[in-house]
């Protein structure tokens, strides 16, 4: 079946440069950072690195920010590495349009494995154990910052997605994740925000209709009627309530709903056989 991401309808560029055993050259990551870039991409993430500074790659990415587009960049899987202290690139290229991002375990916990820095790193995303399909449609658990980061960048192309935010620039879109993560007292001194992504900000969607009145319905009176129908027997529960005024009644419930509209009085039943 696979594995549901956070953003259904965003079209995805994948890129390869590492082999089965994921080593590649700095020129072929290049080149598909501009094959990303030449084609609109908006969003490159990056669950990968190695190597020391290039001043090739740091322009690659200062084009992707040029382009408008943000570089979402795992921090490493290098246990006990301050990348403040020991770069780790290209999450540690001092990049306007960079997003790094460390692991978090289940606990919010920093992720034995991962790379941190106060500075240097920005945010913390769920890296362990994180369900993945894998050929011949079965699924594996992995774990890393290369699980993290895609959450992060998941996370802005909703944003970007968003009603509210579509006309934003990348350095909004950045400032956004940021300020909207969550803190997290564990991660303190391991990342900039001293926290983990959230994206509940994105639930509130413009609304334009006129909010309607709050409506109190009085003298609501309940009954239980036992019965049978051919599936056995059945329960059902009649509500009935006085309201003020014609208006239109939604209504929820578990199961089956029957209704009668009998005037100014609407009666309900949900029944649970």
């Amino acid at each position: 079946i696979g594995v549901v991401g956070v953003n259904w309808e965003a079209k995805i560029m994948a890129l390869k440069f590492l082999n089965a055993q994921g080593s590649g050259s700095l020129s072929n990551a290049i080149k598909c950072i501009d094959y990303a870039i030449d084609h609109d991409a908006k969003v490159l993430n990056n669950s990968w690195g190695g190597g020391g500074f290039s001043p090739e790659l740091r322009e690659a990415i200062e084009r992707a920010n040029d382009a408008g587009a943000i570089f979402v960049a795992a921090a490493g899987n290098d246990a006990g590495r301050d990348n403040d202290q020991d770069p780790s690139y290209p999450a540690s290229y001092d990049n306007e349009n960079i997003i790094s991002v460390l692991a978090i375990d289940y606990e919010g916990e920093l992720a034995w494995f991962s790379c941190f820095g106060a500075e240097s790193v920005d945010i913390g995303a769920p890296g362990v154990d994180i369900t993945s399909t894998i050929p011949n449609n079965d699924y594996e658990k992995f774990s890393g910052t290369s699980m993290a980061t895609p959450h992060v960048s998941g996370a802005c192309a909703l944003a970007w997605s968003h009603p509210q935010h579509q006309g934003k620039g990348l350095s909004e879109i950045k400032q956004l994740i940021m300020d909207n993560g969550v803190p997290n007292a564990k991660l303190q001194d391991r990342c900039q925000i001293e926290g983990e992504l959230n994206i509940r900000f994105l639930e509130s969607t413009p609304c334009s209709a006129t909010p309607q009145p709050l409506v109190i319905a009085k003298n609501a009176r309940f009954a239980w009627h036992e019965g049978k129908d051919a599936n056995g027997p059945t329960t059902l529960l009649t509500v009935e309530i006085d309201l003020p005024q014609e208006m239109d009644v939604h209504i929820q419930a578990s199961s089956s709903v029957t209704t009668e509209d009998d005037g100014m009085r609407l009666t309900t039943g949900l029944s649970n056989s």
